[in-house]
């Protein structure tokens, strides 16, 4: 019991960590310290960083991960999309540091990627089953590739978003506002495929939950 423990604080605290200041320039030495506990004691669990990452993946994310692409199915109006990415940034928010820095984790250990490619295809899959039943109850428009582009859109504006995470929280920006701002960009990314009565529809579910266009223009810069 006592080593389960040690072995799950020793996750809290490294995604504590990799959060505030990157995976990058994290180590184990340093995450020992903190919890103030021997670099030895951290290895008995860990073999090294890219074991902690691992870790963090295989035990947290992918089954949170799972459970959110699961929940595609239920998405049937403008506020179920809301709610549906407020739950995506809830998750990319507690894991940023994971989708901050995709590029250079992958680098640094080929089983991640590994590891990876399963959940990344099943995404991909799941995406594509909802914009084609999205196309098909007229909610957006069949253009393969206005969607595609679109898509592409709205998937690099949640990931400048998370970038940005800590520069808003410094601005006092909390996490229901940064989440409500994210809507906005992201929406805004989707809308050039909405259908106009679903544009109509999301439109008002923004403002009536206290986001819009012009709230977010005066708040973020």
């Amino acid at each position: 019991m006592k080593s389960k423990k040690t072995r799950e604080r020793i996750l809290d605290a490294s995604l504590e960590m990799f959060n505030k200041k990157k995976a990058s320039n994290v180590s184990t030495v340093q995450i020992s310290a903190a919890m103030k506990i021997s670099p030895g004691n951290l290895y008995y669990y860990y073999a090294n960083k890219e074991d902690v990452i691992r870790c963090i993946w295989e035990e947290r994310m992918s089954s949170i991960l799972n459970e959110l692409l699961e929940k595609t199915e239920d998405i049937k109006s403008a506020a179920d999309l809301l709610d549906y990415l407020k739950e995506w940034m809830e998750y990319l928010i507690n894991y940023r540091f994971f989708y901050t820095e995709l590029s250079t984790l992958f680098i640094n250990d080929e089983k991640l990627v590994e590891l990876y490619q399963d959940t990344y295809k099943k995404m991909r899959d799941t995406f594509t089953d909802l914009i084609v039943r999205f196309g098909e109850e007229g909610y957006i428009l069949n253009d393969d590739v206005s969607k595609i582009l679109a898509v592409q859109s709205a998937v690099a504006a949640a990931v400048h978003m998370l970038n940005r995470y800590d520069v808003y929280s410094n601005q006092g920006i909390n996490d229901e506002a940064f989440i409500g701002f994210s809507w906005i960009r992201i929406i805004a990314a989707l809308e050039p495929i909405f259908e106009p009565s679903f544009k109509a529809e999301m439109d008002e579910e923004l403002t009536a939950r206290g986001f819009c266009k012009a709230r977010y223009m005066e708040t973020v810069k």
